[in-house]
């Protein structure tokens, strides 16, 4: 379960010039997770003609090698959706399971792209008691 440190070290997160990959996907069935690297693919390239850098095919290389052997674990595998944060030139990795996804997304950048991800938590049904951080959070927004 992701905590506010969670969220907190992803909004803090210092890139040192490489690139944050930020990926929520749908992985709910073999065939999503299956072609979930080849979407996520097609989505850099056009995330990179929006955000130029000169090393960005290099870079993101290593980010990519980390998704694909993420997603070809056992654990993948029983996740629904997920969302992946990751900066090679770091060695930055977290994965967050998820119980929505509102759209999925790709997003590189010079810092982590959370607003998915406190959109998903803050989807909470209406059962569950929302917590002083997740009220802290609708605030903000």
């Amino acid at each position: 379960m992701l905590s506010r440190e969670d969220l907190d070290i992803l909004d803090r997160f210092d890139t040192d010039g490489g690139l944050a990959l930020s990926l929520y996907l749908d992985v709910s069935t073999p065939e999503r997770r299956g072609s979930a690297l080849g979407r996520v693919r097609d989505e850099l390239r056009t995330c990179l003609l929006q955000f130029p850098h000169p090393d960005a095919v290099a870079a993101l290389g290593e980010d990519l090698e980390m998704v694909d052997l993420y997603l070809s674990t056992t654990s993948a595998r029983h996740l629904h959706y997920v969302a992946l944060f990751s900066c090679a030139r770091q060695l930055f990795w977290r994965a967050y399971p998820l119980v929505s996804l509102r759209a999925e997304s790709v997003q590189v950048g010079d810092r982590f792209d959370t607003e998915p991800l406190r959109q998903a938590m803050l989807s909470v049904e209406e059962t569950t008691p929302v917590t002083a951080w997740q009220a802290d959070l609708l605030l903000q927004s």
